[in-house]
């Protein structure tokens, strides 16, 4: 895939996930205590079969980049 060297990077969930929506990858780490790369991401996603109350996400995790390829496809 094409590689990316600008954060912010705006990427749709995959379909067929429990969520569905999108993430916005905010910045890529490579600090000591990781052995791999990791990537801070915003989430903006929806549960559609929650109830209505827990149905939105908004929040920020840390994926390793396998995690952000099984939930988005993308990879650098």
């Amino acid at each position: 895939m094409k590689k990316h060297e600008r954060f912010p990077l705006r990427l749709k969930l995959l379909p067929g996930l429990r969520w569905r929506g999108e993430l916005t990858v905010v910045q890529r780490t490579a600090q000591a205590e990781f052995a791999d790369i990791r990537y801070v991401v915003a989430f903006n996603a929806e549960r559609t079969k929650a109830d209505p109350r827990e149905r939105w996400v908004y929040d920020r995790a840390v994926l390793t980049a396998n995690q952000l390829k099984d939930w988005t496809g993308w990879s650098e």
